[in-house]
């Protein structure tokens, strides 16, 4: 039964007020949902500001590890470089005495990288020095070409070679070849301590090209081809063998001569690394089992250090 017609009216009027009303506080009313109060904001960029005061530190860490690898690996290099020089001409690259190469490494990477430049001084303009134009190392060049923002390369300005740091490479060589540096950068008056850096030295031709290996004869001869035939030519043939025989004579029985030769080497305790040729699978098991065994026994080692052989660069040597 519907409501008299005054009442009816009444209630349709008031529920079109309401509807009105709601409308209007609808259209009036905020919507925060979705939104960021100042103090929220605030909060959340405190919180990023901790993190990264907690991981900056963290981050610089793993950046200076990245740059102590690099500069091991570009050292590794260079000596690797000086080395092969050496092999090549039979002498190191414008060393003449024990002197440090540094912080002017110019003329010593002109000379590796057989850059004929007459720029800087090069000792090796023209080729002079590496006369047969071998590029024994090529670094890349730094990526910012200006004063205190050369880092990781060579500069095509100063021709230096410049570490992660930002500072030139200094480099040591024994250019009297006395198998000494002098003065020593590693003793104790140079605050290095007993125990020196933690560095390795690679011993390079650990059987002098193979006279150590124990079979050459006064009738050894190698193709012209070869250049062990000039290496080991009349001269050197010679002066070798009687060496090889009187070491021969000091090698304990059940041991080889490029046994005993090997482990002599590694009986140097900076000795970390020794390249030693390898052509068949069993010559790998022999240098393996070599590494294994040790050093020598200490009497052994004072029989075999007498016949040290300190040798000059000669013709059939270049």
């Amino acid at each position: 039964m519907e409501p008299p017609g005054c009442e009816r009216h009444i209630r349709a009027a008031r529920e079109d007020e309401r509807a009105r009303a709601n409308e209007s506080n609808a259209l009036r009313r905020p919507h925060h949902a979705n939104a960021f109060t100042l103090i929220e904001l605030l909060v959340v960029i405190a919180i990023i500001a901790i993190l990264m005061g907690l991981l900056f530190p963290a981050f610089k860490a793993v950046q200076n590890q990245a740059r102590q690898t690099q500069a091991k690996n570009d050292l590794t290099q260079i000596v690797n470089a000086v080395n092969a020089f050496y092999t090549e001409y039979g002498k190191y690259p414008i060393a003449t005495n024990d002197n440090t190469i540094g912080p002017d490494n110019s003329g010593l990477m002109y000379t590796l990288r057989a850059d004929p430049t007459a720029a800087n001084s090069n000792p090796n303009a023209n080729n002079v020095v590496n006369t047969r134009q071998i590029v024994f190392i090529n670094p890349p060049y730094v990526k910012t070409d200006t004063a205190g923002n050369r880092r990781s390369g060579m500069s095509p300005t100063d021709g230096r070679y410049y570490d992660p740091w930002g500072t030139p490479y200094r480099m040591a060589i024994d250019g009297d070849y006395n198998n000494a540096i002098n003065p020593n950068p590693y003793t104790a008056n140079t605050g290095a301590g007993p125990t020196p850096l933690n560095i390795g030295v690679i011993a390079r031709v650990p059987l002098d090209e193979g006279s150590l290996g124990g079979k050459m004869t006064a009738q050894t001869r190698f193709p012209e081809t070869d250049w062990r035939a000039k290496y080991f030519g009349p001269e050197n043939l010679s002066a070798t063998l009687p060496r090889v025989e009187a070491l021969t004579q000091l090698t304990p029985a059940g041991m080889t001569l490029p046994e005993m030769a090997l482990r002599f080497i590694l009986a140097n305790p900076v000795v970390s690394t020794t390249i030693i040729g390898m052509r068949k699978p069993d010559h790998v098991r022999q240098n393996i089992a070599t590494s294994d065994a040790g050093p020598l026994d200490p009497s052994l080692m004072a029989k075999v250090k007498p016949h040290r052989w300190d040798r000059t660069p000669k013709r059939w040597s270049d």
